[in-house]
């Protein structure tokens, strides 16, 4: 639970970061979505499809 959370604010910061710096959040958000599933351990693929794209597209 703790890894969980912790991941989740790591890769928060590290999106503000990249966006205070100038980097496109458009293509960094998957990026660091990615690191947030894979630190925290989850399933990859349905992190990706049923929870981040159907939440991007809304």
């Amino acid at each position: 639970m703790f890894i969980d959370i912790l991941a989740i604010v790591l890769a928060l910061g590290l999106l503000i970061f990249l966006a205070y710096r100038g980097y496109p959040v458009i293509i960094i958000a998957p990026l660091v979505t990615l690191l947030a599933v894979v630190l925290s351990g989850g399933a990859l693929l349905p992190s990706y499809t049923e929870t981040y794209m159907t939440n991007a597209a809304n």
